[in-house]
């Protein structure tokens, strides 16, 4: 009774969190689902689940181990095997449990991940992404092919393989953080249409990571939300991140005049934010 009972409060936990995906911190692709989007541990916390949910119609083997990765100027990812100047990788201290596990559609494993400190350990924000890859079962060699057209010629089938990564981060010591948005522009590129250019500039021990506000309004008129766009991070040991964005002319929204705010703040979902950086321009001074 009791087990049917944990079943059942399973499955309703389940569909929860597949009904709530596109709102809540969850990231999915191909058929895997993973919550949270990204680990942050500091000094104090060794310890953090990391939920994946197989929401395909096959069973899943999926495996899980770390990559190693830059971010460009631009907000881009490049993989590396030697960290950049200042750069300082997680992996070597992080274990994860279990490494490697089988989903049937609709079902969710919880995995572990844990933080150890070496003793050795200098102050300072530590990075590596956990990859969770899905891999697809082919028909081992020397079994029977299936395609009667094999023994005509060759015979090529592509298999997507799926991977998702999320970011591992790592805070040693008593770490801090701030941000500037600087060289901000409006430029015009029709009469329908401006692109807006700025950066973000980060000042501190480690990374920063919000939603960035974009807001339009002429005097008088109350404020339009142009964009949010969410989850933006400078990692450590970028000092900067090169942001554009199209403006398009629709009603309320005159791209010769009135003024545009761009905010970097830590949650747009929530009134009482914390306000990393605000900007405003004019847009007739340009």
């Amino acid at each position: 009774m009791k087990t049917q009972k944990n079943k059942s409060i399973f499955h309703v936990l389940l569909l929860t969190i597949v009904s709530l995906s596109s709102w809540l911190n969850i990231y999915s692709q191909g058929d895997l689902m993973v919550t949270p989007t990204r680990l942050v541990m500091e000094d104090n916390q060794y310890t953090k689940m990391v939920t994946l949910v197989n929401i395909g119609k096959d069973t899943a083997v999926y495996s899980v181990s770390f990559l190693e990765y830059r971010m460009t100027p631009q907000g881009g990812i490049e993989q590396i095997k030697t960290p950049d100047e200042n750069q300082l990788f997680a992996s070597k201290h992080l274990r994860v449990f279990p490494r490697r596990f089988t989903l049937a559609p609709n079902v969710a494993q919880t995995m572990r991940v844990q933080f150890r400190r070496d003793p050795e350990m200098t102050d300072g924000e530590y990075r590596s992404h956990l990859y969770f890859r899905d891999e697809q079962i082919n028909t081992p060699a020397g079994m029977p092919n299936d395609n009667p057209d094999a023994a005509k010629g060759i015979s090529i089938q592509l298999i997507p393989v799926y991977g998702i990564s999320i970011p591992a981060i790592v805070r040693v010591g008593d770490l801090s953080v701030e941000a500037t948005i600087t060289d901000i522009n409006c430029k015009k590129i029709t009469d329908e249409q401006a692109e807006l250019d700025f950066t973000i500039e980060r000042h501190g021990t480690k990374s920063v990571y919000g939603d960035i506000v974009i807001e339009y309004w002429q005097e008088g008129q109350e404020k339009i939300r142009i964009a949010n766009l969410g989850g933006n991070s400078i990692y450590t040991p970028n000092n900067l991140r090169h942001f554009k964005h199209t403006i398009n002319r629709t009603e309320g929204i005159n791209l010769t005049k009135g003024k545009i705010r761009v905010s970097y703040v830590e949650d747009a979902s929530k009134q009482d934010t914390e306000i990393f950086a605000r900007k405003t321009i004019n847009l007739e001074e340009l």
